[in-house]
Parts: structure tokens; C-alpha cells; sequence
């Protein structure tokens, strides 16, 4: 099985992380259950916040995690969902899960982000000189704060070795078909 964690922080956009806990828990499930057959789980999709608690996220809706990102153990991805408020802001809040990703990076998981997402990837410099993809709003910002960075936002998937990243807000039903796929 597939053991995914998607790091949650304040303000995260609701539907990249509980789309993607959807989405992928039911992969090797649904269709299986439908069809009378054995449920053969591709995913084990858990949810990892600072400290193993829940998170606000933009809308304010409140998620529970299920473990913190000390807890979080051994993974295959590591996904880093939208960034619901300012940016500037979420990565100052955040530097933890600059070297939480760095630290997965160097372990070889695969690394994935979803639209504005990809700015901490980036600011753990796992982005340099790979493609990538974000937002389109963001995309001045973005070259300007992080110019090794090969930018292009007109492509919704960007894959570069063990680094995915998807475009707009809810890019992360293609990323999570994407993965799937694979």
C-alpha cells in the first residue's frame, strides 16, 4: 500500500486535502465494493498538522489530523496542499514544513504540491532547476521570489523525477487521478 501524508497547516484550502483523502481512499475500494469483489486499498492517506492537531483551514472548517509531523514516519508522498491565505504569510508561519519536505526529499519520496502549494516547495529549494507549476495569479510572484525555478504555469501537471506539482485550486483531483495512474 501506498502510504501518503498530507501536510495541514492553517488556512490549507478545505478541498485539497479532504478531495484528496477522498479521492484517493477510495482508490482499489469503490469500485471494488460495487462490483462484489475484495477491497484491495491502493492508498493509506493520513493527515499530519505541527503538532498532531486540527487545522482551520481557508473556510473555516476544522480538520483533525492524524498524527503530527514528528509522528508522521515512514512515507511514499508527501503532498502540500493550496495555500488558502496570503503566501508570505503561510511560509513564515511554516518554516517546518520547509525542512520536513527537504527532509523527505533527501529520503526519496515522491514530493507533490497543489497550486499555490508549490511555494513550499519551492522555498525548500526541492524546486531548483526542476519544472514546476503553480497558480496562475501567482505566477510574477513566484518567478520573482524563485527564478531557478523552471516555470510553467500553462501546464496543469508538471512531473520532474520525484517532484509533482498541479496548477490551479482544484488541480488536485487531476494530481490525485495522476497518482493513481501510476
Amino acid at each position: 500500500m501506498i502510504k501518503v501524508v498530507i501536510l495541514g497547516f492553517e488556512y490549507a484550502f478545505a478541498t485539497a486535502v479532504t478531495g484528496v483523502v477522498d479521492l484517493l481512499s477510495t482508490a482499489g475500494t469503490a469500485w471494488n465494493f460495487f462490483q462484489g469483489k475484495s477491497l484491495a486499498p491502493k492508498f493509506e492517506v493520513r493527515l499530519a498538522s505541527r503538532d498532531g492537531q486540527a487545522i482551520q483551514c481557508l473556510n473555516a472548517m476544522t480538520l483533525q489530523a492524524h498524527c503530527s509531523f514528528a509522528d508522521i514516519g515512514q512515507a511514499d508522498v508527501i503532498m502540500v496542499p493550496s495555500i488558502g491565505g496570503q503566501v508570505d504569510v503561510a511560509l513564515r508561519r511554516n518554516p517546518d514544513m520547509v525542512t520536513l519536505l527537504q527532509h523527505y526529499y533527501d529520503q526519496g519520496c515522491l514530493i507533490t504540491s497543489n497550486c499555490t502549494g508549490a511555494f513550499f516547495l519551492a522555498e525548500a529549494g526541492i524546486l531548483d532547476g526542476r519544472k514546476a507549476t503553480t497558480h496562475w495569479a501567482h505566477v510574477d510572484a513566484f518567478r520573482k521570489r524563485y527564478p531557478k525555478v523552471q516555470l510553467v504555469p500553462e501546464q496543469l501537471i508538471t512531473t520532474d523525477g520525484q517532484v509533482f506539482c498541479s496548477g490551479g485550486g482544484t488541480s488536485w483531483f487531476d494530481l490525485g487521478l495522476y497518482l493513481i495512474e501510476l
